[in-house]
């Protein structure tokens, strides 16, 4: 059992346009980089236009869509939403509500020991270097995430800047550059400006593009230590935005996501564990259904 709790910055690194090339099937080397609430039209619109740079050097734009399947019946009935607790709980272990407990982010539990893709790496090979990094400590750190603190070897939870993930994300990619890992870092931008200013707005455009100056701090760490054509990267968003209204995002699961593994095209959320998983030689988990 492997537990370091790190709160970690580093110096801003310049950006730079990367193509990802030559990855063998199983990377060993995996970075995956979440930008919660991020809705397609905008994605599309802005990567369309040559305003995602480094997103584009990750690979082509495909569909991601939330799952919002519904389990019971009658007045009994619970449907998963398009929220960050349940979308976060199902892409990191590839099971359903009905077995990880989180349906939206008022009606959650724990994550259950044992289901998620970091303890499936770790107990393949506990030398594999695991990290949980997340801007939303109240909705996706240890609230939900708890049971894997003494599993990880890194595991940050703040409701810090979008820079902050990134900049400990860089310092561990750096640290582990002659090891295997698995490092996941989310960004809470733009869903929080969403929010507030809505997914129409000059405002969300704005967040999505500092996502991108981020993400290409992040690549340009990976070339400088030699890691490119090894590090499998995804970036992707938990939901989509705009539903019931501008400013909201219960009934949006129209997300993205951008990889230069060869695996990925148009995907369920709940496909995203098995899609990692592969990387280690891993089969999808098992979620009892």
């Amino acid at each position: 059992m492997k537990k370091i709790l790190m709160v970690v910055l580093v110096s801003l690194l310049t950006i730079s346009g990367l193509a990802f090339t030559g990855v063998d099937q199983e990377a060993r080397k995996v970075l995956v980089v979440i930008w919660d609430g991020t809705e397609w039209d905008n994605i599309e619109a802005l990567y369309s236009s040559g305003l995602l740079p480094n997103l584009a050097s990750v690979g082509s734009l495909h569909h991601l869509t939330a799952n919002t399947d519904c389990f019971g019946s009658g007045e009994g009935i619970q449907c998963m939403q398009t929220e960050t607790k349940p979308q976060h709980a199902t892409m990191l272990t590839g099971c359903l509500a009905d077995v990880h407990g989180t349906f939206n982010n008022s009606i959650f539990q724990l994550v259950p020991d044992g289901l998620t893709v970091y303890e499936q790496i770790e107990a393949l090979d506990a030398s594999i270097k695991t990290a949980h990094l997340v801007s939303k400590n109240r909705q996706i750190g240890a609230v939900l995430f708890g049971n894997i603190k003494g599993d990880v070897d890194a595991f940050y939870a703040s409701q810090a800047v979008t820079k902050v993930a990134a900049n400990v994300a860089m310092r561990l990619m750096h640290r582990w550059r002659d090891r295997d890992f698995f490092i996941v870092v989310h960004f809470k931008m733009p869903d929080n400006i969403g929010h507030n200013a809505g997914n129409h707005s000059e405002k969300y455009r704005q967040a999505i593009m500092v996502n991108d100056i981020q993400l290409g701090k992040m690549l340009q760490v990976l070339a400088s230590d030699g890691l490119r054509a090894e590090t499998r990267v995804y970036v992707l968003a938990d939901h989509g935005f705009g539903c019931p209204d501008a400013y909201d995002h219960e009934c949006s699961p129209n997300a993205f996501i951008a990889s230069n593994d060869p695996a990925v095209t148009d995907l369920m959320m709940e496909d995203m564990a098995g899609i990692l998983l592969a990387n280690f030689g891993l089969q999808p988990p098992d979620c009892g259904q």
